[in-house]
């Protein structure tokens, strides 16, 4: 996320934009903050800002810049003149005015993905049956990186979801969904919604029937007659998650045969057992390591309103929010 050090915050129109503020002991000239990749709104363009004025929390890229080079704007976004544009994933850049005394040289702060004594050694291979999983927290972290998915399960619900929609919308965040075909049938516009607006929809069975209760053919029959009614819609899911985690080896291989990777969870508040807000922020917070794959339910109502403070603490963790296809592709080879 691009911030622009200072104390007020611009509109932005879609998606909505809930930025940080830096704190004013620094610089004293208010400027505006903007999400990486989009528009700035009502906020004059700084007159040639160079690399040397960025302060980084995250990215070592930048340390690779050329500090004389100009930064302009097009359609909105940063871009270094003579070739190069900060990419959608640059965390956290801060952005001082070029006639800004304070600063002259880039100011590179340790990133907070940092691991301890929690840190499990290895990801279970439980999260992920359908593949072999290659990374670890720790290499993770060491390579700079902290993939983090919010997962959200047995919707389509019409009130709750949209509520959802609009505070990922407000943070920048792409999640995952885990619908209920049946549940789509009744929700096909809200489905379509939620894929549009560039989240994943993945697959959670036809009804949330017990996988290991049924036999080969019925846990077959169940995966097609769920992909049937996504297919319907244009959406094609890649990642599936057995109703209450229960599922065998067969479930994995005839998923696998229907296109879908097995995927589960690190984190899981248990928000569908104990419902108030404050109990699962805390949960999620108190459950994280690097990597973490938080299991929602989109269906009770303390979830959305924990989802505003998870989010925050996650973001203070370094969590670098990502769907479930993209974890798996940053863990686990084919």
């Amino acid at each position: 996320m691009f911030l622009l050090a200072g104390l007020t915050a611009c509109a932005v129109t879609k998606p909505i934009v809930t930025t940080r503020v830096v704190e004013p002991t620094v610089v004293e000239t208010p400027v505006e903050s903007v999400q990486s990749g989009q528009q700035l709104a009502s906020a004059p363009v700084p007159a040639a800002p160079t690399t040397s004025n960025l302060v980084s929390s995250q990215g070592s890229r930048l340390q690779q810049a050329d500090p004389n080079r100009v930064l302009t704007y097009q359609n909105g976004q940063p871009v270094i003149q003579g070739g190069g544009q900060f990419s959608q994933n640059q965390q956290d850049l801060t952005y001082l005015p070029a006639d800004s005394s304070t600063v002259s040289q880039p100011v590179i702060q340790k990133a907070s993905t940092t691991t301890s004594k929690k840190t499990p050694k290895k990801f279970s291979s439980w999260v992920l049956p359908s593949r072999k999983i290659v990374k670890t927290p720790k290499s993770l972290v060491d390579e700079g990186r902290n993939p983090c998915a919010l997962t959200f399960d047995d919707g389509p619900h019409k009130t709750l979801d949209p509520q959802i929609l609009s505070i990922l919308d407000q943070h920048g965040i792409r999640a995952t969904f885990f619908l209920i075909a049946k549940s789509v049938k009744r929700q096909p516009e809200l489905t379509k919604e939620i894929a549009a607006r560039g989240h994943e929809i993945a697959h959670h069975s036809w009804d949330h029937d017990d996988y290991k209760k049924k036999n080969g053919a019925g846990q077959a029959a169940d995966l097609k007659r769920a992909n049937d009614v996504f297919n319907n819609l244009g959406i094609y899911p890649t990642v599936f998650r057995p109703p209450y985690g229960s599922f065998n080896k067969k479930t994995v291989s005839l998923a696998r045969q229907a296109g879908l990777d097995t995927f589960l969870w690190t984190n899981d508040p248990e928000d569908w057992r104990k419902r108030d807000a404050a109990t699962i922020r805390s949960r999620v917070n108190a459950r994280y390591t690097p990597g973490s794959v938080v299991l929602l339910h989109s269906i009770v109502p303390g979830t959305v309103k924990a989802l505003p403070g998870i989010i925050e603490d996650l973001k203070a963790k370094g969590c670098q929010f990502v769907t479930s296809s993209e974890w798996i592709a940053a863990v686990s080879s084919n």
